[in-house]
């Protein structure tokens, strides 16, 4: 692994730095122990000579191999002029030398410590540099500061620190930016929520008041009176239980649970949930194309999607028409169309998925949630919801299952 960058440069310095020294202490070493060799030969040299010149009667020969002799302590002579031959150099040009070598042994070392110790001091403090500013991203990450910087970045320990703590902030600041969205969407829908309660609650408490208040009233107005608590009581219904569904969605406590089935089963199923409500329109259902497509979804809950969009098609109809479901496949993907002969408005079709939202042409019951929880299931469930709108060619909702 390519990490501990730095540690490894100032180690590879302090090992080469060492290595320099340890070689120059060697080659010192010959040059002081040659430089003795050159001085004691030589001193032997010029005694050799005087001998031969002095007693010329003597060999030569003989002499030299007196120098190769180990002599014993009693045929010392330097020892009568009081000259210990074992700690004393008898030459002061060699005694200076020794001294002079010593001196300079010592300074090659000492610089060596410090060139070491320079080496890791600067190793140190590059390293407290990196960590002091980790702590100040820290403490202005902690100050909830999160537009910082990593800058150019190695691969040491510290740099992958520094990385990661990056990551860690990004994944912060989309926390909070997502929690101010999260609180200001929980705001609007709040508002929303008691705007959409409070129309059928007023009119459930002013027929109540009515039949409470109104003695000896007579059976048609009564019963007019407990029809509208009905109607607004079902509104009511519909709207807290697709809240709920819309809640676990967002929160992603839904299981979807796939299974492979057809489109047609599929949409027999929400046909008869808005079968009721085609007839009291009087608008004709007609389906078209390969229904038995496969599908792998989970049942329940594209039922939920598909009941949505045909009971929107089916509100937003003329009486008397169609509305015609197309099953259409490709190599990608199988696609179901619901279109019908009513136009969106223009301005209203950016929005017509979103929360709560009620186009112009929106009926006096309508919530704006149910085409907002089908988009969010098909989405959940990895497909598509798109709609077209024209006066010429009606309204489409298409509907796209991509293939695995």
């Amino acid at each position: 692994m390519k990490n501990a960058i730095d540690f490894k440069k100032y180690l590879l310095l302090s090992m080469l730095a060492i290595l320099l020294l340890t070689g120059s202490f060697v080659l010192y070493d010959k040059y002081q122990f040659e430089s003795y060799q050159k001085i004691y030969n030589k001193q032997i040299d010029i005694i050799l000579y005087d001998i031969t010149q002095k007693y010329p009667e003597l060999d030569e020969t003989d002499i030299f191999e007196l120098l190769k002799e180990d002599a014993p302590p009693e045929r010392s002579v330097l020892a009568k002029y009081g000259i210990d031959i074992s700690t004393t150099p008898a030459i002061v040009k060699m005694q200076a030398l020794r001294r002079r070598n010593f001196l300079i042994g010592m300074c090659l070392f000492i610089s060596s410590l410090l060139l070491v110790a320079g080496i890791y001091i600067l190793y140190i403090h590059h390293r407290r540099k990196k960590i002091l500013g980790i702590i100040e991203l820290i403490e202005r990450i902690n100050a909830k500061d999160y537009s910082i910087d990593i800058g150019y970045s190695t691969e040491d320990e510290l740099s992958i620190l520094k990385t990661e703590l990056y990551k860690t902030t990004i994944t912060l600041k989309e926390a909070a930016e997502n929690s101010l969205e999260d609180k200001r969407r929980l705001k609007s829908s709040l508002s929303d929520i008691s705007h959409q309660l409070k129309t059928p609650l007023t009119s459930i408490m002013i027929a109540l008041d009515n039949l409470d208040e109104t003695e000896n009233i007579d059976e048609k107005t009564r019963h007019l009176f407990l029809q509208t608590i009905q109607k607004e009581t079902t509104k009511i219904d519909f709207f807290v239980k697709s809240l709920l569904k819309l809640s676990k969605l967002d929160t992603n406590t839904v299981t979807f649970i796939k299974t492979e089935t057809s489109i047609e089963k599929l949409l027999t199923k929400s046909l008869e949930n808005v079968s009721l409500l085609a007839d009291l329109k009087d608008v004709e259902m007609e389906v078209r194309g390969k229904t038995s497509l496969p599908i792998t979804c989970d049942f329940a809950w594209q039922i939920e999607a598909i009941t949505n969009i045909l009971k929107n098609a089916i509100e937003h109809s003329i009486k008397k028409s169609s509305i015609i479901v197309t099953i259409e496949e490709n190599k990608i993907y199988s696609s179901l169309s619901i279109k019908n002969e009513g136009t969106i408005d223009k301005t209203d079709l950016p929005h017509i998925f979103e929360r709560f939202y009620r186009g112009k042409n929106a009926s006096p019951d309508s919530v704006g949630i149910g085409l907002s929880l089908a988009k969010t299931i098909i989405t959940k469930e990895g497909g598509s919801l798109e709609v077209e709108s024209n006066e010429k060619n009606g309204t489409t909702f298409t509907i796209k299952y991509y293939h695995k």
